[in-house]
């Protein structure tokens, strides 16, 4: 998968005090200070952050009396807000002049349609104010872990009107819901950013009303709010919130240090050749192998594929195999899975244990991104029968791929990618 535009979270490293950022919804962070490696917990959970404030109560004073000439209260709010990420799949019905389709993904008669999701919205019903977006770039905002003992004292936290399923089916809500006959989200991240907004009484020249200041660019939001808002404002939020706690990065079986690349869901260990994938607050195990290399001295990568084992007419196991690394152009991924379940190779285990971590990725997408990316696959195969599939067992399986003329070949069924799209590990 290609990496998703994602915010900077600063925090501290919890060995050394030093200051520690990481990309939103990383797995894992590595301190430049003390070079420890940390698994940040929380994967798959709602997380909660929130955004300091840089204008500070002089600030919007001076703001406030160039809107009316009397001000007589101002106070600090932090507003929720819902921030959904996520790659997504789309089997559609071809429009007139559509892209063009890898070969492999033309026999079902439906164009495959890939995309980046981004949305940021109010998680409050609040109309008329001007506050439905954060409105801003990745790199513009710096994230902080939300602890209430740090952000009480600031401001008061409003509280979350929506609840998170309502949140993600808003999110996930498409314009051309009519053309599309199938989707798949992967990778989906939903977060709480709490956002802080300077929220001042004018009075004089009318009746009273409120001006709402971004207390990051300090820019109005609106001079004319009702009033009434306080009540909604002062609505203090009792839900706990989740945050990012930090745990060592290491193997939980021999505890060797594992890489900390941070776009990783599941690691694999070199010295003891065991796979783990990222869940909430530990590594669970995963059921894995490393496929033999068909063709003995070529030089090969081993690229992560999820093996999921669907029913089949007559009771036997039909294996769909999905690409479970990152790679830039999506439907080359799908195109590959394709020809890979049709093929239905064999995947012996390799005699000798492969030790060498800079010839194995990581993986990228987990078990449930697996299925979901499966159910593509599968209705690019048959459409009919896309929707039975009822998946037995998902492993996971290292497949080597060739690295010769600029391309990944997997040499039992020939199928090559441009090496330059393969996105390697940070730490490889």
């Amino acid at each position: 998968m290609t990496p998703a535009p994602r915010l900077v979270v600063a925090a501290e490293c919890p060995t050394c005090g030093a200051p520690l950022d990481f990309g939103e919804g990383a797995t894992t962070a590595r301190c430049g200070h003390c070079g420890s490696r940390l698994l940040l917990t929380g994967r798959g959970r709602v997380l909660a952050f929130h955004v300091p404030p840089r204008l500070d109560e002089r600030g919007v004073l001076a703001i406030a009396r160039g809107l009316a000439p009397t001000v007589a209260d101002v106070r600090l709010y932090f507003l929720p807000y819902y921030r959904f990420t996520a790659e997504e799949f789309r089997w559609v019905i071809p429009a007139a002049g559509g892209d063009e389709q890898p070969p492999d993904l033309e026999r079902s008669g439906l164009d495959l349609e890939e995309r980046h999701v981004e949305r940021n919205f109010l998680a409050c019903a609040w109309d008329g104010l001007g506050l439905y977006s954060l409105g801003v770039r990745p790199g513009a905002l710096r994230l902080s872990l939300f602890r209430q003992e740090t952000v009480a004292p600031l401001g008061r936290v409003v509280a979350a009107e929506t609840a998170p399923d309502a949140a993600l089916a808003h999110a996930l809500r498409a314009a051309d819901a009519g053309r599309v006959v199938h989707r798949a989200v992967l990778g989906g991240l939903l977060s709480l950013v709490y956002y802080p907004y300077w929220v001042a009484t004018l009075a004089g020249g009318g009746p009273e009303r409120l001006a709402i200041v971004d207390a990051v660019g300090g820019t109005v939001a609106t001079a004319g709010a009702s009033p009434a808002v306080r009540d909604r404002l002062e609505r203090r939020e009792e839900a706990c919130r989740d945050t990012v706690e930090f745990r060592p990065l290491v193997c939980p079986n021999c505890g060797w240090d594992l890489p900390p690349d941070g776009t990783l869901v599941v690691f694999f260990c070199p010295t003891c050749a065991r796979a783990w994938e990222v869940s909430a607050e530990r590594l669970e195990p995963v059921r894995a192998h490393l496929v033999a290399t068909p063709t003995p001295g070529a030089d090969v990568i081993h690229l992560p594929v999820w093996r999921v084992d669907v029913a089949a007419p007559g009771g036997a196991a039909a294996p769909l195999l999905v690409p479970a690394f990152r790679y830039r152009g999506l439907r080359l991924l799908v195109a590959l899975a394709t020809r890979l379940t049709r093929a239905r190779p064999a995947l012996p285990p390799a005699d000798a244990e492969v030790r060498d971590a800079k010839s194995i990725a990581g993986a990228h997408l987990d078990r449930a991104d697996a299925l979901a990316l499966a159910r593509v696959v599968a209705l690019g195969l048959d459409p009919g029968r896309a929707a039975e599939l009822q998946p037995r067992d998902v492993s996971l399986v290292w497949l080597p791929f060739e690295t010769a003329g600029g391309a990944l070949r997997e040499p039992r069924t020939g199928f090559a990618l441009p090496a330059t799209g393969l996105v390697r590990d940070a730490a490889a």
